[in-house]
């Protein structure tokens, strides 16, 4: 669990789906992880304060504490600095490498991010073994 490093500990019992637009069957459905073996996204689309980082990062731990399957959570903004920093010390796609080895890679807050500025294209050499939660 600690090496997924999520911010805080969240989980489906603590989201209030009474209150909420997001359609609980399909985040049950979604718990189960099987998007996972097919390597599919699901992306968490909503206005700030709607649930995303808590409903990604709960789907994460039950995918770890339920499934057995390796996550691994990070700012955008976070993932960006340690890609420039990686390939400013010559070691460029060691990170990205790892990330391949993941089931489940959750990045929040991906709509901040210019994404066009990015140069090292993580997100296309680790499609096709995982799956990205975008909240």
């Amino acid at each position: 669990m600690h090496a997924a490093k999520f911010p805080v500990h969240r989980d489906l019992a603590g989201f209030e789906f009474e209150q909420s637009k997001v359609d609980r069957s399909l985040i049950d459905d979604l718990a189960s992880m099987s998007f996972t073996e097919q390597a599919h996204n699901v992306v968490l689309i909503g206005g700030t304060g709607t649930g995303k980082t808590h409903l990604a990062t709960a789907l994460g731990i039950a995918g770890i504490t339920q499934h057995g399957k390796r996550v691994r959570f990070y700012s955008t903004v976070d993932l960006v600095n340690l890609l420039e920093q990686e390939k400013a010390a010559g070691k460029a796609g060691k990170l990205a490498f790892a990330l391949m080895r993941m089931d489940m890679i959750i990045l929040d807050e991906l709509g901040i991010y210019p994404l066009a500025s990015l140069e090292v294209p993580c997100y296309s050499i680790c499609y096709p073994s995982s799956t990205s939660i975008r909240a």
